[in-house]
């Protein structure tokens, strides 16, 4: 079910952090949907193992510092 972004985020209600799980969620159903379109015959069994390769590919690095080139 897709919503709108008014339906989201309420600006008074939420902060940053609601927002940005409410986009993390949309991008991993986008990302199962597609997964189960490009992989014929693909169970949702499928696409959450994938998808948890996949976030955990994503999230590896997760807490550590980064050094920005000048």
């Amino acid at each position: 079910m897709k919503k709108k972004q008014g339906e989201l985020y309420k600006i008074f209600s939420n902060d940053c952090n609601t927002y940005t799980k409410e986009v993390f969620k949309e991008y991993e159903r986008l990302w199962k949907e597609d997964f189960t379109k490009n992989n014929e015959g693909a169970s949702k069994r499928d696409a959450n193992k994938a998808w948890n390769d996949h976030h955990r590919e994503i999230t590896k690095d997760r807490g550590k510092e980064k050094e920005i080139p000048n």
